[in-house]
């Protein structure tokens, strides 16, 4: 190509060797008809425009489903995969008016927003009932703490964790071996064991 003093004239010559060469992937100084498509280039999900194969993907799951000619037909693929692997968040690609497709979109994610927040209390309350049956048994060693997220208990000797514990016996004999390691003797969950 040459030398150039200008970096202007340097781009513009690499663009004329690209164009030439048949692939101009790349141009500094791309005209209207060679400008990058938008970056989404669907409106259904798992759906994207190829321009190596020259049509829509369809994938679920990182998995490729196939390539279609419409983007609409990838929608449809999308949506039937999706639906047997038992996922109910989908296009609606095969509902032929607009108005209908946002609202069941819209019902879609109303009901996924649901289920999320029902998931996520009945997670909270069960932790809470964990700890509060457990908190008794839980305070009356030292060094022995309820574990709500695990349903376990943690035994912590000083800044030292000790592990997790099924029961909280378990986790008083651990935190016992720590501090009778350290010579701690005075405060201890067994001290004739």
């Amino acid at each position: 190509m040459g030398l150039f003093t200008d970096p202007e004239d340097a781009a513009r010559a690499y663009d004329a060797a690209a164009r030439a060469s048949g692939k101009p992937r790349r141009l500094n100084f791309p005209t209207e008809s060679e400008q990058k498509p938008r970056n989404k280039t669907s409106i259904f999900r798992g759906v994207h425009f190829c321009s190596i194969s020259v049509g829509y993907v369809a994938s679920f799951d990182r998995r490729r489903i196939g390539i279609f000619a419409t983007e609409r037909e990838a929608g449809i693929a999308y949506d039937k995969a999706a639906l047997a692997a038992g996922r109910f968040l989908i296009n609606h690609a095969a509902v032929d008016d607009e108005d209908e497709r946002q609202r069941l979109l819209d019902a879609d994610q109303e009901r996924l927003k649901a289920e999320r927040a029902a998931k996520k209390e009945q997670k909270r309350k069960a932790g809470y009932d964990w700890c509060e049956r457990n908190k008794h048994i839980a305070s009356k060693y030292i060094g022995v703490f309820a574990r709500r997220d695990q349903c376990r208990f943690r035994a912590q000797f000083k800044q030292k964790h000790l592990g997790n514990f099924k029961s909280p016996a378990e986790a008083a004999r651990a935190y016992d071996e720590a501090a009778r390691a350290a010579g701690e003797t005075k405060k201890l969950n067994f001290p004739d064991s």
